[in-house]
């Protein structure tokens, strides 16, 4: 649902819902996030991408604020006593942004979750803490944003007025039941896009937009991604370029493409490797239960396991190759027949060509 409004001075502004993003991008990346809360993934298989994500969340969202110091000495202020920062705007602004991220550390799921005027003033206040004495109060002066990441300085709205206007509307568009419905990715990139197009406060307006962007995935019981895309923004050389495209065309559907791109690429391969090793966990659990059963022999059961490694077999081979003889070495080929046809009718193998045949791991899933 688009939301065009008509300001007191910089005329006509749209809300677009990014209906031109890519549907079917769209609905794969939207269902890696509906897994990504009920499936585990395995440490092992993403140790690179989720080790330490929160602390380099943290100094990623700083760097983006423009923090020029290395992580270690980042992690001291963040971590330090505040009453030695003194009149160090710096110290103050780092001090701040760690709060605003512990806050988000501890939200809970939240399907009532709204982005409200209640929650960008009080977590404008706490970003703006020490440096701003009225932190809740929307900008009335011009401001030059972007200045060393887009191409050229973006000059949001200027005024109190149309901010205020602009702000209201925007609550109610990115509340609306239509804006909610449009799913997880698309209401979380409109609120970090318009939060930034607006800019509603001098200081913290790109830090807020980010935030309230990771409130959305945090709330929708998104574990990973209000870190995992601090983290990719700070090392995307897309990033601002998309940004700045939006700001241009205030067509959303760009930046919306290139947070599904982010997620197939890094949840989704994660799940794959866990959606694997859960699979074959599984399916060695229902060997387990035909031996228990005694629907298989153990004789069977050690065919199973070595056809883990192979590619194929043939009938043949069982008799002659070396792998096989310890379990059909001294039996008759009418055993070995037996044995093949009864993982046949079982579904345990799968005819590949005249008499190969491969181990069939997707008989748990109907295949």
């Amino acid at each position: 649902m688009n939301k065009e409004i008509s300001t007191f001075h910089i005329g006509r502004f749209i809300f677009d819902a990014g209906s031109g993003a890519n549907r079917s991008k769209l609905a794969e990346a939207e269902g890696i996030l509906f897994l990504s809360g009920r499936l585990p993934v395995f440490p092992y298989e993403a140790d690179s991408t989720l080790i330490n994500l929160e602390k380099r969340s943290l100094y990623a969202a700083s760097e983006l604020a423009g923090n020029t110091l290395n992580l270690s000495e980042t992690e001291s202020i963040i971590n330090g006593d505040e009453s030695l920062f003194g009149e160090d705007s710096r110290a103050v602004r780092l001090f701040n942004i760690g709060r605003a991220y512990a806050a988000l550390a501890v939200q809970e799921k939240n399907d009532s979750f709204r982005i409200d005027e209640k929650f960008i003033t009080e977590f404008n206040t706490v970003l703006e803490r020490k440096l701003n004495s009225e932190p809740a109060n929307y900008r009335n002066f011009p401001v030059s944003a972007f200045e060393k990441q887009f191409s050229k300085p973006y000059s949001p709205p200027e005024t109190k007025l149309d901010i205020n206007l602009l702000m209201k509307t925007f609550y109610e568009w990115i509340n609306s039941p239509e804006i909610i419905a449009s799913g997880v990715i698309t209401r979380a990139s409109l609120a970090h896009l318009y939060l930034m197009k607006i800019y509603p406060y001098a200081g913290s307006s790109e830090t807020l937009a980010r935030l309230a962007e990771s409130y959305v995935y945090k709330t929708a019981g998104v574990g990973y991604m209000p870190y995992l895309l601090c983290t990719v923004y700070r090392n995307s050389s897309d990033y601002f370029p998309i940004l700045e495209r939006f700001i241009e065309s205030n067509n959303p559907a760009e930046f919306i493409d290139f947070v599904c791109g982010i997620v197939i690429s890094s949840l989704g391969e994660m799940q794959k490797k866990s959606l694997e090793i859960i699979a074959e966990e599984m399916f060695d659990s229902y060997v387990r239960r035909l031996l228990e059963a005694k629907v298989i022999s153990e004789r069977l059961c050690g065919l199973i396991n070595i056809l883990k490694t192979r590619d194929s077999f043939r009938h043949s081979e069982l008799q002659l190759m070396k792998e096989f003889t310890a379990l059909y070495g001294k039996v008759s080929r009418t055993t070995v027949r037996r044995d093949i046809v009864k993982l046949a009718e079982l579904g345990l193998i799968k005819e590949r060509g005249e008499e190969e045949y491969i181990l069939n791991r997707d008989i748990l899933f109907g295949r």
